[in-house]
């Protein structure tokens, strides 16, 4: 039940970020005054949004474990890939989250070619850390979250997978680096 709260806590916080500030009577400011567009070289308090995708970029393995009851009872070796969004996605800072966000691509797939997910995600990492960063996503049959540990090139990625309606299975599912050690990441 833990991983149904993290991943319901991974949604509400990329809903909030991608939304910004909400403001208005509170006196706050409204998310116009709280979101930019930034560079991908731009600096935000010394990170950029090209040093955040460098730093967990490139392919992730990790072991998926379905949940008792599952119609999968196996554990399944899992690859994440996170390339650059395409072209058209602003990266942005949130002055009121204090976050830096970059939209990327996303693709989940079992070794043995069975689950096969896509989706846009933000990639979301506090101003001035590369790491802790998370992402979320609500692919075609699965929503995503995760959340990548450690430096470039030695990254832990943990998280959770939950089937929705249209998947044809009925399963939920956390993941985390095969060995419990960082993997290597390509970059």
């Amino acid at each position: 039940m833990a991983w149904r709260q993290n991943s319901f806590g991974a949604a509400l916080l990329s809903i909030a970020l991608l939304v910004g500030c909400s403001g208005g009577q509170t006196g706050q400011p409204t998310s116009g005054h709280c979101v930019r567009a930034v560079r991908i070289d731009e600096p935000v308090e010394g990170i950029s949004a090209q040093a955040l995708l460098d730093s967990c970029s490139g392919e992730h393995t990790a072991t998926l474990h379905w949940s008792s009851g599952s119609p999968i009872p196996m554990d399944q070796e899992i690859t994440i890939t996170i390339t650059i969004a395409p072209a058209q996605l602003e990266n942005k800072a949130d002055s009121c989250a204090r976050m830096l966000l970059v939209p990327i691509d996303v693709n989940v797939a079992s070794s043995d070619g069975q689950l096969v997910e896509h989706g846009i995600a933000q990639l979301a990492a506090t101003f001035g850390a590369l790491q802790p960063a998370t992402f979320s996503f609500v692919g075609e049959r699965y929503s995503v979250s995760a959340t990548l540990r450690g430096a470039p090139g030695n990254v832990n990625i943990s998280g959770s997978l939950e089937s929705l309606p249209d998947a044809g299975v009925d399963g939920s599912a956390t993941f985390s680096s095969a060995d419990g050690s960082a993997d290597t990441g390509d970059q």
